[in-house]
């Protein structure tokens, strides 16, 4: 008998619980679910056709070589597939087995529960993650229907630990997507977006930048330019935000239009709102028919209606008040409830809070000041300067028409004759 066979054996013994300890670590590795950058637009070039030739079939990406680009489609990152055992609880055609070396396995990404993706998108923006239990040569995911594993996104792990890479994959036939691994691996797929020709997305949306209508269900001909504008709309149509944060919030307010950062971003409901400037309108959630143009013009307002806001802080502190009009930097800047005032120029209006049907404020105003003044030449009115609370202006006096001209040679008496 061998004397080393027992050594043997109790080598085998002590290894063999390791390992088994190793992979099961591997599998409660954690994997985190994160944001990664993709590309605006999209579309692959005459160089990658050639380089990928093996591939017989032609039309399995939809996408020739000569077609125009196609437009990023962000949505918040979603775990597609986790073959671990102890992943996301994913299963079926997303879920366990872990893949088989050698193999290729398909994942038919439209019909997962977990992500909606549309039927549009003719590429996907993935971060494929290799969770392998020893040393993997690499794994490559490429659109299916293609002969060869041609690369669309390859990962390597020959130390067998944890990797990752993003990358872009064409959608193969019915929108599937194979993956071939070289040794036995789980695979973690997370998807931030899709790639879809412009004139096509879901309802005739216009979608660019990050989180743009992100969560749009049923919503249509919204348009949404800059990261997270009309994020969260679901059913919500034709509205348009133009703006980091523009509508963010809006889920079912239709006929907006917000213009500038922050603009209208707390609306939710609130429809045939027009909002332009930075944070106009920025906590509107019911209110409708308001029109904000200026930085933080009716930046307060909630769920009042029919206001109408123009210049820096215009309407400011207004919440509920309805039918204002307000036209000058901080005119009814302290208005919150008041209804139906108007109010025209520098700080008109400005300390008006609750009054209603005021008397029309043209001018530099005080809250409740009627200042005295005197007659001008030009049929103008200047009002007396007040320290700090009021300003100085001019307000319109009743109009006079001169006296009619004595023709010439025939003048009255001169006074004193």
């Amino acid at each position: 008998m061998n004397a080393n066979g027992p050594c043997r054996i109790t080598s085998l013994l002590v290894v063999l619980p390791l390992l088994l300890n190793a992979q099961l670590t591997r599998q409660h590795d954690p994997v985190a679910l994160k944001h990664w950058l993709a590309p605006l637009y999209w579309q692959p070039t005459q160089a990658s056709a050639e380089e990928h030739a093996l591939a017989p079939a032609a039309n399995a990406t939809g996408l020739p070589a000569n077609a125009n680009p196609l437009v990023f489609v962000a949505m918040p990152p979603c775990r597609v597939v986790d073959t671990r055992t102890i992943g996301q609880g994913l299963t079926g055609a997303f879920g366990p087995p872990s893949l088989a070396a050698g193999a290729v396995r398909t994942f038919p990404m439209l019909s997962s529960t977990s992500c909606t993706i549309p039927a549009v998108a003719q590429a996907y923006s993935f971060e494929i993650t290799v969770v392998p239990p020893g040393p993997l040569a690499y794994v490559t995911a490429f659109p299916t229907g293609q002969s060869a594993p041609v690369a669309a996104i390859t990962v390597e792990s020959p130390q067998g630990f944890m990797a990752s890479n993003t990358g872009i994959i064409p959608a193969g036939t019915s929108g599937s997507v194979d993956v071939y691994a070289n040794n036995p691996t789980d695979i973690v797929i997370d998807i931030n977006g899709y790639y879809a020709p412009l004139n096509s997305l879901p309802g005739g949306n216009t979608a660019l930048g990050t989180g743009a209508l992100a969560n749009n269900a049923g919503g249509a001909y919204n348009t949404a330019t800059g990261a997270d504008a009309l994020q969260n709309n679901t059913t919500g149509g034709m509205n348009t935000a133009t703006g980091n944060g523009a509508l963010q919030s809006n889920t079912t307010g239709g006929y907006n239009t917000a213009t500038g950062y922050g603009a209208l971003s707390s609306n939710t409901t609130g429809s045939q709102n027009t909002a332009s400037g930075v944070s106009a309108l920025h906590y509107n959630t019911t209110g409708s028919y308001n029109s904000a143009s200026g930085f933080n013009a009716l930046l307060s307002n909630t769920t009042g209606s029919y206001n109408t806001a123009s210049g820096f802080n215009a309407l400011l502190f207004n919440t509920t008040g309805d039918n204002n009009v307000a036209s000058g930097a901080s005119a009814l800047t302290n208005n919150t409830t008041g209804n139906l005032n108007t109010a025209s120029g520098l700080n008109a209006l400005a300390q008006n809070t609750t009054g209603s049907n005021t008397q029309p404020a043209a001018g530099a105003r005080s809250a409740s000041t009627q200042l005295e003044a005197t007659t001008s030449p030009w049929g103008l009115t200047p009002l007396t300067e007040f320290p700090m609370a009021t300003a100085t202006t001019f307000t319109l006096a009743p109009w006079v028409h001169p006296p009619t001209p004595t023709p010439s040679g025939s003048e009255g008496p001169r006074p004193g004759t």
